[in-house]
């Protein structure tokens, strides 16, 4: 029997499942091509005038999220050339994405932090 690729814990994609689909890509993908699925290790050199288009940044990632320890490091890269990036992180969250608060009725941390930082 072949391994549901949902988590029976978070009942989110496992992380496994993410590592195959990004071999797959890569054994049939140009080497030049390789920034536009791992953006965070081709970043050098192109964040250096994103002032230029956005004051501020805010970045989030759920606790839980397959792709955090990306969005975490990404933060850490964006941080460097830009003054004002702030990163949220769901406690407990497979995803953080406000549209999930709206559909659910509920207001998540997260969801408070990105309205007092666009405020």
């Amino acid at each position: 029997m072949t391994k549901s690729p949902i988590s029976d814990e978070t009942g989110a994609i496992d992380g496994l499942v993410w590592g195959s689909w990004d071999l797959t890509y890569f054994t049939s993908m140009p080497e030049s091509q390789y920034g536009y699925v791992h953006i965070v290790k081709s970043l050098e050199g192109r964040l250096e005038e994103i002032d230029r288009v956005a004051t501020k940044v805010f970045l989030k990632a759920g606790e839980k999220e397959c792709l955090r320890d990306d969005i975490i490091l990404f933060s850490k890269t964006l941080g460097k050339v830009h003054m004002d990036e702030t990163l949220g992180v769901q406690k407990n969250a497979v995803h953080a994405n406000p549209i999930f608060d709206f559909a659910a009725k509920v207001t998540l941390l997260i969801t408070k932090r990105m309205r007092n930082w666009i405020a």
